[in-house]
């Protein structure tokens, strides 16, 4: 299996875990529930690194752990605090090819360069977007006013609330799915946009 293909299953494995998390039936021990998903959580993670192997280590150890915590990325998503934002800070990285990291170590957002300019995956906060995902995508040689398209994964300020911003300013088009799009518009945004 060739490295890239090996490197496009762990990021998609990753990617389901830090967008999605499987529904859980109502339980009255909420304990209970966590330990299932925790569980479910790890196994992810588990194949994300077997699909890998040993390449891209220094990757793995971004996508996986979380250093504030030793290491433990299931304390991420059981009542960690977020870093602070000069802690949050990430140095962007060229992935492979076309493809590069350019978001935070608690926030990922990944820029995708292509014949027609950057699609941008996620767009950050929108307090976020201008002082650091910009000079992020600078850092790895890409040209911000390149953006062409945003995609949102979810209607989540953390991942979309830049969008916005990067329509304004660059003239990207915005993609989400039609619940979150809907979602967005519900919380006061313009359907029009």
């Amino acid at each position: 299996m060739s490295t890239g293909l090996k490197m496009t299953i762990a990021l998609v494995v990753i990617g389901l875990v830090s967008t999605a998390a499987p529904a859980q039936p109502a339980q009255a021990d909420p304990r209970a529930a966590q330990a299932v998903l925790v569980k479910q959580v790890k196994e992810h993670i588990d194949k994300a690194k077997a699909a890998a192997g040993k390449e891209w280590p220094w990757f793995q150890q971004m996508l996986c752990s979380n250093p504030q915590l030793g290491g433990d990325v299931i304390g991420m998503f059981f009542g960690a605090s977020r870093l602070s934002a000069p802690d949050a800070d990430f140095e962007p990285v060229r992935v492979f090819d076309n493809l590069y990291y350019v978001g935070l170590q608690q926030l990922g957002a990944w820029a995708v360069m292509t014949s027609q300019g950057i699609m941008l995956i996620d767009a950050l906060n929108p307090g976020d977007t201008e002082p650091r995902l910009l000079p992020n995508i600078s850092k790895v040689g890409l040209n911000p006013a390149e953006i062409k398209i945003v995609i949102v994964t979810h209607a989540h300020a953390d991942h979309g609330g830049g969008a916005k911003y990067l329509q304004d300013k660059f003239g990207a088009k915005i993609v989400m799915f039609g619940q979150d799009w809907d979602g967005a518009v519900k919380d006061g945004g313009d359907r029009r946009r």
